[in-house]
């Protein structure tokens, strides 16, 4: 019988634990209780991190929102208004409608001429 060079035949490496059953209880989405949740308010771009933050959820729950919506981001990525409400909705929180602002008359200003042509 021929014999390996490096002379473990036979030999095992290291073994992994085995599983337990439970370990991982609570894998599910948090979601804040609905008595504790007032309506947030979103900025223009936020980081995911910060919108985790701001809705007390771990960043990996928004980040899984955020792939089931189709969008790969990461924890510093930024993301715009649209999207972070959307998430903040899925996460079970109600979100502030921004106030655009209001335009004079409904009519935009138009800076005035400040040298004629002759």
């Amino acid at each position: 019988m021929a014999r390996s060079r490096s002379g473990t035949r036979g030999r095992r490496g290291p073994r992994k634990p085995p599983r337990r059953d439970g370990a991982f209880p609570n894998s599910n989405v948090q979601v804040a209780d609905p008595k504790d949740r007032g309506a947030i308010e979103l900025p223009a771009t936020i980081t995911v991190k910060e919108l985790a933050e701001l809705l007390a959820v771990n960043p990996a729950d928004v980040i899984r929102e955020l792939i089931k919506s189709g969008i790969f981001a990461t924890i510093n990525q930024l993301i715009d208004r649209d999207t972070a409400s959307l998430v903040a909705t899925e996460l079970g929180y109600e979100v502030a409608e921004a106030e655009a602002p209001a335009a004079e008359d409904g009519m935009f200003r138009v800076p005035p001429v400040l040298g004629e042509a002759p």
